[in-house]
């Protein structure tokens, strides 16, 4: 028997970032993530393969990607005028690889020593009509970037690893809006694309074989494709309950839509791979979309109060995101968000521009069945920490105009003080002169009346009556330069309060 050394194989795959749940970001924020894998190795050897030679069943090869294609001097700039419909963004994903030496008499093993890790994550790439990618730049030069179907990967093979590996990659992208309303007004008809039908077929998490699913399925009539989308869409949003307690944990459990149905609850992975079933079984093509949004879907019952004047702050999980996409003819393929639209921050024809794109693979072969990044090691164990930093044009504008409504609605509150308290001086005076205005009505009675017959009786009252009405006089017109600041605090409360009120319904309208 030979006495070569089999060098063990330990397969690690990153912990999902997008199945523990949903994202509701606002300005630089960041996701943190970590995976520990347990310190066991396989018992057999495995061989490495050339990643660019294997056809991935319904993807085809990779194709490599020039790494000077992805460097670009050209400047853009967020125009706010345009806040409803794009964004320019600067995304950072931070990884930090670590090898786990230290363990004792591992280390003394073959899988103890100084691994080799080939490390592969998603990075954004154009996509017509959702973003536009104007540079990508790595801390650590890749072995390798590649595109697969409408995914992008950067792989890195890493020799010898004995202390810790900081990967920073840095995208600078602009977001559009893109959703059914948007959608609608193309004036072209898109054909079906290649492939389209892999998008009808049964795949782990999605279960549309499965009874439930198919009895789901059955309840629902549409009159067209569109139809049929919108009602799978409200089944969704009356099936789940979204599950706060599980978006906030690290719990990565992947129900499937079947579950999810049962269970009546889910996450962002579960509104996804129940819209995906249903689209699907009911012949109609939908995929599974993960990325990173910038911003975050308000909870129900949050936002601009009825009756206030003043916006609720987004909520934030900090987590990834799912959402899903129907391919509906003339208009092609039409992202849908049904976890926001349970949560009010989205409808089902309006999206906001604050989705970046990664995948539209629910189980990534090439990310070892992960999401976002995943990686294989020989040697020692390893860990990943991952973090994600995000610059928004756009919520730097909504948080500038928050700003804006916090301060005028300050000012607004200011100049209602004004006003009440002015209306409260005017009122002693203006009950003095009601008083005065009596008795000079009462006195020129009496003067008409003949009650002062004798002339020097007439002529004090007379005198007095005289008297009586330039004192009245006097009060009148300072009572009425009163009037006159109370108006003019009035007119500056309503213009400041229509001025609020237009902010309001500025912010209101992009979000």
């Amino acid at each position: 028997m030979s006495n070569k050394k089999v060098v063990a194989i330990v397969l690690a795959i990153a912990i999902s970032l997008l199945v523990v749940g949903c994202s509701t970001i606002i300005g630089m924020k960041d996701i943190s993530s970590q995976a520990e894998e347990a310190l066991r190795p396989i018992a057999s050897a495995i061989k490495e393969e050339d990643i660019m030679q294997k056809n991935f069943p319904g993807r085809g090869k990779p194709i490599p990607v020039n790494l000077k294609n992805l460097e670009s001097s050209e400047q853009v700039s967020f125009d706010p005028t345009q806040a409803a419909n794009t964004d320019v963004v600067n995304l950072t994903i931070n990884y930090k690889v670590l090898p786990l030496k230290g363990s004792g008499i591992l280390d003394e093993l073959p899988w103890g020593r100084n691994p080799k890790v080939v490390f592969t994550t998603l990075i954004p790439k154009t996509i017509e009509n959702r973003q536009e990618v104007f540079n990508t730049q790595f801390s650590v030069k890749p072995t390798r970037v590649f595109d697969l179907g409408d995914n992008r990967y950067a792989e890195f093979d890493i020799e010898n690893l004995n202390k810790p590996l900081i990967i920073q990659i840095s995208s600078k992208l602009e977001l559009f809006r893109y959703d059914l309303s948007t959608a609608s007004k193309k004036t072209t008809t898109v054909q079906d694309p290649v492939g389209v039908q892999n998008y009808l077929k049964n795949e782990k998490y999605m279960d549309e074989n499965s009874p439930v699913i198919k009895e789901a399925a059955s309840q629902i009539q549409g009159k067209d494709v569109l139809d049929t989308v919108k009602k799978i869409y409200d089944f969704d949003l009356q099936s789940l309950t979204y599950d706060y307690d599980k978006a906030k944990s690290a719990d990565g459990t992947n129900l499937g839509a079947a579950n999810a149905i049962k269970l009546k609850k889910g996450v962002c992975v579960e509104y996804s791979d129940v819209f995906v079933s249903l689209c699907r079984a009911k012949g109609i093509p939908a995929r599974y979309i993960g990325g990173i949004p910038t911003e975050g879907g308000l909870p129900s019952g949050q936002g601009v109060l009825s009756g206030s004047t003043m916006p609720i702050p987004h909520k934030t999980l900090n987590k990834g995101h799912a959402w899903a996409e129907a391919f509906i003819k003339p208009y092609g393929w039409v992202p849908f968000d049904p976890t926001w639209g349970d949560t009010k921050a989205a409808t089902f024809d309006r999206l906001r521009p604050l989705y970046i794109y990664l995948t539209d693979v629910r189980n990534d072969e090439v990310l070892g069945y992960s999401d976002i990044y995943g990686y294989k090691y020989w040697g020692a164990p390893v860990k990943v920490d991952f973090s994600v930093a995000i610059d928004s044009s756009r919520d730097q504008y909504l948080s500038d105009l928050l700003s804006s409504i916090n301060n005028e609605k300050a000012e607004l509150d200011q100049l209602k003080k004004q006003l009440d308290s002015a209306y409260a001086d005017n009122q002693p005076a203006k009950a003095e002169i009601d008083q005065l205005n009596n008795n000079i009505a009462q006195l020129k009675k009496d003067i008409e009346s003949g009650k002062y017959s004798d002339p020097g009786g007439y002529q004090n009252a007379v005198s007095r009556y005289n008297n009586m009405v330039a004192i009245y006089n006097e009060k009148v017109s300072a009572y009425n330069e009163k009037v006159d600041t109370y108006q003019g605090l009035r007119n500056s409360y309503e213009a400041k309060r229509q001025s609020v009120n237009a902010l309001v319904n500025q912010y209101n309208s992009l979000n």
